[in-house]
């Protein structure tokens, strides 16, 4: 779903490149429905996990920073657009269970 969604909205993408997997802090791991800030600082950590999925998901800066600094480029609010809109989408079709077990 993922994977047609950013292509649908204009851009190329690349499954696996240059990391595969996710990282999943341990708090997480050992609780998947605790609400966390995510501004915490904590440090993450690649495991498997059981009782939830994960999908990481990164861009290059050129896509959206203006180049050379680190303001919010031209395509800053499509990629925040997508990236909503993605999201809700998984919310929509039930592929993130609300009561993992």
């Amino acid at each position: 779903m993922a994977r047609e969604h950013f292509i649908g909205s204009g851009y190329t993408m690349a499954e696996n490149q240059p990391f595969g997997g996710t990282c999943v802090p341990g708090l997480i791991r050992e609780n998947p429905q605790r609400n966390l800030s995510w501004a915490s600082g904590f440090a993450s950590q690649m495991a498997r996990c059981k009782g939830f999925y994960s999908l990481r998901i990164l861009v290059r800066r050129s896509v959206y920073l203006r180049s050379g600094t680190q303001l919010p480029g031209p395509r800053f609010n499509h990629l925040k657009f997508t990236l909503n809109t993605l999201y809700n989408r998984l919310l929509r079709s039930n592929f993130w269970p609300t009561n993992a077990s």
